[in-house]
C-alpha cells in the first residue's frame, strides 16, 4: 500500500491519480511552479486533543484526503486562505514560496493547461482583489449539505456566470476562491458541478487539469 493511502486515507478517485505522480522535493516543486498553478495540501489531522479520531476520519472522507488549496500568484509568492500562518488562518493572504513549504505539505502540483498569459494575469488579479477577505465557514457547511444531498434537497448554491463574479467580494473558502478566480478570468472550466461547491480533491479529479507532481509524506 502506498505512503499516500496509508497516511491520508484518500478516496479511490483521488488515490488512483495521486499515486501515479512523480515524487519530487518541495524545493524542486517550487522551482517548477507558474502563476495560476494550484497547490493542494493533504490532510494530516491536528494535534492530539483538538480533533477526535472519528471526526478526523469523517473530515478525511468528506475532503477525499485533501484539506487546503492555494494558488501561485507570481514566481515568488503563493496565496490563499491562511497561506501565511503569521497573518491569520481565516483570511486571504500570501507568503513567499520558500516559506510556504515550511508550513504546508505534502503537496500536489496542479495546472490548468493552455492558459494564455492574459488569462493567468486575470486569475491572479482576482486573487489579489480578495486579499484580506475572511474565510466563510457557512459557505463550507452549505457545500457539505449540497454534496451530501446530491443537490436534490433545497440546494444552497445556484449557478453564477462570469459577469456576476467580476465584483464578487463575499467570503468564500479555499477552493471556491480559486474556482471563482478562473471563472472571473473567463476560463471555461467547472472543477465541480458548481463553482461555489469546489473542494481540494476536485482539482485532482478534474479532467480539465494536469497533475504534475507530488511531494513525499
Amino acid at each position: 500500500m502506498s505512503d499516500i493511502i496509508q497516511e491520508f486515507s484518500l478516496s479511490p478517485a483521488t488515490s488512483n491519480i495521486v499515486n501515479m505522480l512523480p515524487i519530487i522535493s518541495p524545493e524542486e516543486m517550487m522551482n517548477n511552479i507558474e502563476p495560476a498553478d494550484i497547490l493542494v495540501s493533504m490532510y494530516k489531522g491536528t494535534p492530539e486533543g483538538e480533533m477526535s479520531e472519528v471526526k478526523r476520519k469523517v473530515m478525511s472522507w468528506m475532503m477525499g484526503g485533501f484539506s487546503s488549496s492555494k494558488i501561485v500568484i507570481n514566481n515568488n509568492y503563493i496565496a490563499g486562505y491562511g497561506a501565511n500562518p503569521s497573518k491569520g488562518a481565516h483570511n486571504v493572504n500570501k507568503i513567499k514560496k520558500i516559506e510556504f513549504i515550511k508550513h504546508f505539505g505534502p503537496l500536489c502540483h496542479i495546472r490548468v493547461p493552455n492558459l494564455t498569459e492574459k488569462k493567468k494575469k486575470l486569475v491572479v488579479h482576482f486573487i489579489n482583489k480578495y486579499m484580506g477577505v475572511q474565510y466563510s465557514n457557512s459557505a463550507l457547511m452549505k457545500s457539505v449539505w449540497d454534496r451530501f444531498t446530491l443537490r436534490k434537497v433545497k440546494p444552497f448554491f445556484e449557478d453564477v456566470n462570469e459577469e456576476e463574479i467580476q465584483d464578487f467580494k463575499d467570503p468564500l473558502y479555499c477552493s471556491t476562491l480559486i474556482s471563482f478566480a478562473y471563472l472571473a478570468a473567463g476560463v471555461n472550466i467547472k472543477f465541480s458541478k458548481n463553482p461555489y461547491d469546489v473542494w481540494p480533491k476536485d482539482f485532482i479529479t478534474s479532467s480539465d487539469t494536469i497533475k504534475l507532481s507530488r511531494t513525499m509524506v
